[in-house]
């Protein structure tokens, strides 16, 4: 699998399903720190995204592009969140961890397929909260994407 780590000043784009958004009164106000946590049941050693800078287009035609290139079923309560990758490296590096963010450019299904490597496997681990935290604001409803 061939991947170009993906530069700082770009963005990804994650998938964020129903259940793991908070809502007040019916509308999204924000993300489960659960979004970042990796899957030991299924022994995940990244976080899945997809490449937005890959696309081309207005930012709503890019975060669209996003939903409609992933290969994961997602409905229309489901979020998109979008990632700073600088950003996301330096909340990580803050609390030890070193995280890099990778675009799989030969994926067979999705060309903008990325990777977030090197969350930590610990639940617990602060990280998870201030991803959360950062995604307060950047978190976009699939219906209103898909103009339903």
């Amino acid at each position: 699998m061939a991947e170009r780590t993906i530069p700082d000043e770009h963005h990804v784009v994650r998938h964020c399903p129903k259940n793991r958004t908070i809502r007040e009164n019916g509308v999204v106000v924000g993300v489960m720190p659960q979004l970042f946590e990796l899957r030991l049941h299924r022994n995940e050693e990244y976080l899945s995204s997809c490449y937005y800078e890959h696309f081309a287009g207005t930012h709503e035609e890019r975060l669209k592009q996003c939903v409609d290139s992933t290969t994961r079923q997602i409905g229309d309560r489901d979020c998109m969140v979008l990632m700073n990758v600088g950003r996301t490296k330096t909340i990580a590096s803050g609390h030890g961890a070193k995280v890099r963010v990778v675009h799989q450019y030969d994926h067979p299904k999705n060309p903008s397929y990325s990777k977030i490597k090197g969350v930590p496997f610990d639940p617990s681990s602060a990280i998870l909260t201030l991803l959360a935290d950062e995604a307060s604001d950047k978190f976009y409803v699939v219906k209103d994407l898909r103009g339903s």
